[in-house]
């Protein structure tokens, strides 16, 4: 092999011999983690440290997978999003480096994502087309019909638009460029939109060649793999063909004393100047990249900030200071930095909101932090390791993310990065030392690198930035000359409107037919008849961790109780008991669980003959050791929770509201689509009643006159609480291994006693729920962008062609919306939804349009009618389709995937029939599904987030328009 190994360690985290090459050649260096896994995974990361806030790096992650050397598509990228059996398809651009991750369980099919990523990110075309740049990161507009330039577009550029919308985009940047200042952390590396407005080609050419080479490189494979023959590829293909360079790495960033203060605007409404300001006390620390420094950190968080009782959090809400209190950790930045944040304060509590935290901090420091509750913060980090948990990232990668920062900064042996449990039996040593006191004494009280940020709410942000980026548009328009312009624009169009040959699709390799199974595998669900109940019990390799969850009827609530369900899940555990305060009830669930939670959910049955039924779903998960201490905590919050301390409910709500609001404005897309079906589908309207829109103006309206509603809340909280006790409104779950089945079956007699044996109040079950006409609603938020959904029902006979329709939904999302809404249009995404119980969505987010994408969505039946594809092209549609349905699942996903399949009376043959029937799809049965796509689009109704001067501007006849928050 024409590597060398610098080193190699068996590391018990990863079960495995992982080890670090260095290329002989380029000094690339390679780290293998041969695991016994099938989700192979292989991160290919080059250092990026930004140089301004034009986001060179995030528009060249965006354009290197828009075609390579060995792959000359219009879109490798999207070709594997269409058709590969990917479990993890993404890139990602963060401060200092770029890494572009992929993971398969298919071997074959992660031989050939690893090829495509590796030839994108060493041979892209894009240095070679400049209509890639002009599409990814922006162009002029130019409207066709009269040839007037319209402003600025692009992916990246309306991307970061929509960015602009979080506020906490606006903390981050404003501590960075204080507290990193003279570095490259100061700039914003995904970019700013008036910034890339002043971007250009050569600029993007330029920072790709100095930084996309072997030598700055960082490649890390993971999982079943044969290493030897994965490295020569790699070497063969790649890393022997270039020579040796520069390797980027940060400079030193100096420890003098560094005491700033800084403000910065965010978008925000009227209502919200009072009110509506986040600050941010932060410390840079100077401190090595090792497991035990980052798992300190995150105890620190859960002592001081986002625990129930922290130490700082509660001084903030003893003071009446804000509505929300957290940290931000940053464990990636060469030098790491800790802050805390209090999120809608009043700009008069500035001062007082930096004095809580130092003088919370001495009395720590001077007095100690109780050692019980650092146990139980050890203790819940201890479980999180333990638990198998990638539904989201497959280990492999997060394993390599674990790793960069000792690679980017040249520190020593990046394999300690792996080694967390190592790390954690060494912090419970530490705990009962003064360890804690004295991080905090040198790293907080003593450490001068410090900053201070004030992020206020401006009303006028989008507006000014709107007229700022028109005044660069007319700028550069009276500098350039507009031949040149208008051939960029026929440049950029003929690209977006041209199509691969079959020659060049060809060359992305395409599994079969054959090589996708008709089987699912067979429910391991065991039904144990218990007294009077029944326990639905799966069978799971869950590592010694024990799962149950136990869901109420919400149907047996009185109606006038139900808007209240969301408040009660929020402080049921969360307040005082009659042995316990919350603070110490908080340690204690840390100390024994992986934590006790109550949450609402709907489980939706009408595609098999059921209905939708809402619960109230109370989840433990725990060690299989500590099964009785649990139990034991879940019964003194059923028996013994006290709701009557109104400040802190008070409290507690007013976290809840910021989230929500947060939620709101950064998952507007989810909301559009979740509120437009409400009127639809009782599914959806059982979510938005109990923790949708309505909750959140519900809430909102509590809060309003908290002093009024209060003693009527707390009598709603106990009323709920009481209602509980009726053993014919629960039904009872359990994931385990097959080893702890004696005792689920114990612990959940236990639980059926504990409410049967106690006197509830009586309830009956009542009217489900109503649905409202549909209308065409508008909301008009501090945002740049748009968020467009248009939402209805499909027509019943759908259910027959549901297999038909979950390819048809795969190629329009990877297709037709794709082109048309992000291609075209320059949003940053768009998808379909077509759910089993007949709800249809499309839903656009961050997107420069509004009225042209829902005219794109009204005309997806024709694009249906008149599709016209090979047999290879419609193979990948059903190969991406059915990965769907075949991602990787942690065992407790897996088990409650089988639970609920139970519970809504789907069969195993139910599967095997859509299965079966998305395997042998024809091109006539994508087709049969446009009479559908008419039907619905026919009665649906558009649903709409966004700017409010074109919301008001719009062509469509909205029946409703309001302000979002």
């Amino acid at each position: 092999m024409n590597y060398t190994l610098q080193t190699s360690k068996y590391i018990r985290d990863v079960k495995c011999e992982a080890k670090i090459y260095v290329h002989n050649k380029t000094g690339a260096r390679v780290a293998v983690m041969p695991a016994d896994d099938t989700n192979r995974a292989i991160s290919i990361a080059f250092s990026t440290p930004a140089e301004n806030d034009k986001g060179i790096a995030h528009i060249i992650e965006h354009s290197v997978l828009c075609g390579s050397e060995k792959y000359p598509l219009k879109d490798p990228f999207v070709q594997l999003m269409k058709g590969s059996m990917y479990s993890f398809l993404n890139a990602m651009t963060y401060a200092d480096f770029t890494v572009y991750p992929v993971a398969s369980t298919n071997e074959k099919d992660f031989k050939n994502l690893a090829d495509v990523y590796l030839d994108a990110a060493f041979n892209p075309l894009m240095p070679r087309k400049k209509e890639v740049f002009l599409q990814e990161g922006r162009h002029f507009e130019i409207n066709e019909e009269n040839d007037e330039v319209i402003g600025f577009n692009g992916v990246v550029f309306n991307e970061m638009k929509g960015a602009e919308g979080n506020v906490e985009m606006h903390i981050e940047n404003a501590v960075t460029a204080a507290l990193y200042k003279n570095t490259p952390y100061r700039f914003e590396s995904g970019g700013l939109p008036t910034a890339i407005a002043d971007l250009n080609y050569e600029e993007l050419c330029d920072f790709y060649h100095r930084h996309y080479s072997a030598s700055n490189c960082i490649i890390f494979l993971y999982g079943k793999i044969d290493e030897e023959e994965m490295l020569d590829y790699i070497d063969s293909e790649y890393l022997s063909k270039y020579e040796k360079s520069e390797r980027y790495v940060v400079d030193e960033i100096g420890e003098d004393d560094f005491d700033a203060e800084v403000s910065a605007p965010y978008p925000a409404n009227e209502e919200e100047l009072e009110k509506g300001h986040y600050f941010s006390y932060n410390f840079a620390l100077h401190i090595e990249h090792t497991p035990l420094n980052l798992l300190t950190l995150r105890v620190l968080d859960r002592v001081l900030s986002s625990s129930q009782g922290a130490y700082i959090k509660n001084a903030m809400q003893k003071a009446g200071i804000g509505e929300e209190f957290y940290s931000n950790i940053d464990e990636i930045t060469k030098v790491p930095y800790f802050g805390f944040v209090g999120a809608k304060c009043r700009e008069k509590d500035k001062t007082e909101f930096k004095r809580i935290i130092d003088d919370t901090l001495k009395e720590l420091v001077e007095n100690g932090i109780d050692k019980e509750r650092l146990r139980s913060s050890i203790r819940i980090l201890e479980f999180n390791e333990k638990e198998e948990t990638e539904d989201w990232t497959p280990k492999g990668i997060t394993y390599a993310l674990q790793m960069m920062p000792r690679f980017l900064y040249d520190e020593e042996n990046p394999l300690i990065m792996l080694e967390f449990f190592d790390a954690i039996d060494e912090l419970k040593t530490l705990a009962e030392t003064d360890y804690f006191e004295q991080f905090i004494k040198k790293y907080f009280l003593e450490n001068n690198h410090h900053t201070f940020a004030s992020v206020y709410p401006d009303p006028g942000f989008s507006e000014r930035e709107d007229e700022t980026l028109s005044a660069m548009c007319e700028k550069q328009l009276s500098q350039l000359d507009y031949s040149d312009i208008k051939a960029d624009f026929e440049l950029l169009n003929t690209y977006r409107y041209s199509e691969d040959t079959e020659e060049d699709a060809k060359k992305i390799p395409l599994l079969e037919r054959s090589d996708l199974s008709e089987e699912t595998e067979q429910k391991s669900v065991q039904h144990i008849a218990l007294d009077g109940a029944e326990l639905l019990l799966s069978a799971q390799n869950t590592n010694s961790i024990g799962y149950f969850n136990y869901y109420f009827d919400l149907r047996y609530i009185a109606p006038e109780l139900l808007p209240y369900l969301r408040i009660f899940t929020e402080l049921f555990g969360s307040m005082d008991t009659k042995e316990h305060s919350y603070q110490e009830l908080s340690d204690l669930i840390d100390s024994y669980s992986g934590g006790i939670v109550h949450a609402l959910s709907v489980v939706d049955g009408t595609p098999f003959g059921g209905e939708a039924v809402p619960y109230m779903i109370w989840h433990s998960r725990f060690l299989y050791e500590n099964a009785d201490r649990v139990f034991d905590i879940n019964k003194e919050i059923l028996l013994d929770t006290d709701f009557s301390d109104t400040a802190h409910i008070y409290d507690m709500l007013l976290q809840l509201k910021s989230s929500l609001t947060r939620d709101l404005l950064d998952s507007s897309h989810l909301q559009a689509k979740n509120i437009g079906l409400s009127a639809y589908s009782k599914h959806y309207a059982w979510e938005d009643q109990l923790k949708g829109y309505r909750f959140y103006k519900f809430l909102c309206d509590i809060l309003n006159s908290f002093e009024e509603k209060k003693a009527s809340l707390v009598n709603a909280m106990e009323d709920i609480r009481l209602s509980l006790f009726n053993t014919a409104c629960w039904k009872y779950s359990f994931i385990c291994e097959d080893s702890f089945t004696e005792k689920a079956k114990e612990m959940t007699n236990g639980f059926i006693a504990l409410i049967s044996d106690n006197e509830g109040k009586a309830v009956t079950r009542h009217e489900d729920i109503a649905l409202t006409a549909p209308s065409a609603k508008a909301y008009c938020a501090p945002s740049q962008v748009q968020y467009a959904a248009l939402c209805g029902m499909l027509p019943d006979n759908a259910k027959e062609k549901r297999g038909f329709i979950n390819v048809a939904s795969h190629l329009i999302n990877t297709d037709y919306l794709w082109q048309n809404i992000r291609v075209l249009g320059g949003a940053y995404g768009c998808f379909s939804v077509f759910e089993r119980s007949g709800e249809a969505t499309m839903v656009s987010y961050r997107d420069p349009n509004l009225d042209r994408t829902l005219d794109v969505y009204r005309n997806s039946a024709d694009f249906l009618k008149t599709l016209d594809i090979n047999e290879r092209t419609l193979r990948q549609f059903i190969i991406g389709a059915m990965n769907k349905l075949d991602k990787p699942k942690s065992p407790y996903s897996k088990g409650l995937l089988e639970i609920n399949s139970d519970l809504t009376g789907q069969t195993c043959e139910d599967i095997r029939r859509v299965r079966r029937q998305m395997i042998h799809t024809s091109l006539d049965d994508i087709r049969s599904v446009a009479p559908l796509l008419e039907e619905w689009i026919a009665s649906a109704t558009e649903t709409v987030i966004g700017n409010e001067q074109r919301i008001k501007s719009s062509d469509i006849q909205f029946d409703e328009i309001n302000t979002l928050i």
